[in-house]
C-alpha cells in the first residue's frame, strides 16, 4: 500500500465537472486521496490540501472561505462558462483567487 501524499476535496456538485474530475483523479493519480464533501463541516474535517468548489455551492460563504484559510486549505473555485462571467465574479467577491473554468 502506498502513502497518501496529497489530499483533494471535491464539493458534491450537481454539475458534471465534479464527477469527471473525481473519476480522472481516481483512475490516473497515485498517492492522492479524494474526499467528496457535502457541507462545510465535512470540508474542514477531511482536511484536504486543496478543495475544489463551485459558485453554486449553497454553503460557500466568505465566513467559510476564512475558516478554510485558517485551516490551511487552499480553495480553487470552479466557475461555469457563461456570458458575463457571473460565477467568476462571485468567487472573487468571496475571496477565492484561484479559479478555473469548468471544462
Amino acid at each position: 500500500m502506498t502513502d497518501v501524499l496529497f489530499r483533494v476535496g471535491l464539493v458534491l456538485s450537481p454539475r458534471p465537472w465534479s464527477t469527471r474530475l473525481h473519476s480522472f483523479i481516481a483512475d490516473h493519480t497515485p498517492n492522492v486521496e479524494l474526499a467528496m464533501v457535502r457541507d462545510q463541516r465535512a470540508a474542514l474535517e477531511c482536511a484536504p490540501h486543496v478543495l475544489l468548489i463551485d459558485e453554486s455551492t449553497p454553503w460557500l460563504t466568505s465566513a467559510f472561505v476564512a475558516q478554510a484559510r485558517t485551516a490551511g486549505i487552499r480553495l480553487v473555485g470552479v466557475y461555469e462558462r457563461a456570458p458575463g462571467r457571473a460565477g467568476q465574479v462571485q468567487l472573487a467577491e468571496l475571496g477565492i483567487s484561484h479559479q478555473i473554468e469548468e471544462a
